[in-house]
């Protein structure tokens, strides 16, 4: 899967999540179940992936992708009022 499909589905991935967030849980604790839920270490290894809902394909995410993802993340949560301090 090229880049950019893999981001648009990272990036829906972020925006479905949160409607459903729990409000009881402070910000870092968002981030890291978001982080768990999108993009899991299924293995341990530190090697992160992203299930494709429609193939049932792990994709490995690279670092790069990683960080966008969390700013991402972190700009739509802070859109919405949710602030984030890391």
């Amino acid at each position: 899967m090229d880049e950019k499909k893999l981001w648009l589905k990272i990036s829906g991935s972020i925006n479905y999540y949160l409607q459903y967030y729990s409000k009881r849980m402070s910000d870092e604790d968002l981030l890291k179940d978001y982080m768990e839920y999108a993009l899991s270490d299924i293995d341990g290894d530190g090697i992160y992936s992203y299930l494709d809902k429609q193939t049932l394909e792990r994709i490995v995410v690279d670092e790069n992708m990683m960080d966008k993802a969390k700013t991402a993340f972190i700009k739509v949560m802070f859109l919405i009022g949710i602030y984030v301090v890391l």
